[in-house]
């Protein structure tokens, strides 16, 4: 087990990142912030800084599920394929492949889905709406499958 330190060279602050728990990182930015914060800056609204690489969340367990992704830690494990996640809906969600399970339907047609995104972007096949066109000719799709199959088919 491995332990992280990091030196927040501004004020001096050290955070201990271990196994544990990420002890003192979810200190809030107002020291560093200074009158940007106090004058309404952006800054204020995310007050919760990663101090590897400066990225910000409004939220201190936002802040805490993302130092995950510089220290490795997966904790939660699938109980069928045992691949291991930084998160539990990202587990949840990877265990759907497994089960079957599809909790997200469309109204239109009862096509289902294992994600939101999934849904979300099924929809585009009942509107009329074409997000997706070719710079080169102008054709528009509903789905970007569509325009990427055009551009490999229709070499302009």
């Amino acid at each position: 087990t491995e332990l992280l330190q990091v030196d927040l060279s501004e004020d001096g602050t050290q955070f201990i990142i271990g196994p544990g728990g990420f002890g003192d990182m979810m200190s809030r930015t107002s020291s560093l912030a200074g009158d940007d914060e106090r004058n309404g800056d952006k800054e204020q609204k995310k007050p919760f800084v990663c101090p590897l690489c400066g990225q910000s969340f409004t939220r201190r367990d936002n802040l805490a599920n993302h130092i995950k992704t510089h220290t490795g830690d997966r904790p939660f494990m699938c109980q069928y394929c045992h691949k291991c996640f930084s998160r539990k809906d990202y587990l949840k969600q990877h265990e759907r492949i497994h089960t079957g399970e599809k909790p997200y339907p469309c109204d239109i047609c009862g096509r289902a889905f294992t994600r939101k995104e999934g849904l979300t972007d099924h929809m585009r096949c009942h509107s009329d709406f074409r997000a997706f066109s070719c710079e080169t000719c102008g054709k528009s799709f509903k789905q970007k499958c569509g325009l990427r199959f055009h551009k490999r088919n229709y070499k302009h």
